[in-house]
């Protein structure tokens, strides 16, 4: 269990669920695995290691091949009425659809909360890559502040 190390003060360990906010939504700390995670508020049907996207004000939406924006992956299940920690920087498990390969580029998929290495609507990842192959629709991942978007990888 990751707890913070980072100089600013904060509540909770990476994989917690507040049902009230304890924290600076968007606030990024560094936790004890040597990840940095983000702040976020929750959306409905969000599973650990989903993708999200999240919007100025910090509200998340499980990603799909429509979605963009600045993405991080849930540690927890923070649904819409809780908050809690993202993995933004860093290397940890994802959901990521088992056709997927070590060290390869990751999309978005028409599955919410999925990555794949298959290009769904030239929605990719930049700064997001599988460290290992996926198995049972999981992968670790490397990423450093994602960003979800149009022509993003070539």
């Amino acid at each position: 269990m990751a707890y913070p190390v980072d100089p600013n003060p904060s509540a909770g360990v990476h994989n917690d669920v507040h049902a009230t906010q304890q924290n600076p939504l968007g606030a990024v700390r560094m936790f004890s695995d040597g990840n940095q995670y983000i702040y976020l508020k929750g959306v409905a049907s969000t599973a650990a290691n989903d993708w999200v996207v999240f919007d100025e004000t910090y509200q998340t939406t499980r990603a799909v091949a429509t979605s963009g924006g600045p993405a991080a992956i849930a540690q927890a299940a923070t649904i819409a009425s809780t908050f809690g920690w993202y993995l933004y920087i860093g290397s940890g498990t994802a959901y990521v659809l088992s056709a997927a390969l070590s060290a390869a580029t990751l999309y978005a998929n028409a599955q919410a909360g999925a990555a794949a290495t298959a290009v769904v609507s030239n929605k990719g990842y930049l700064n997001a890559m599988t460290a290992t192959a996926a198995a049972s629709n999981a992968a670790t991942v490397r990423i450093n502040r994602p960003w979800l978007g149009d022509n993003t990888i070539s």
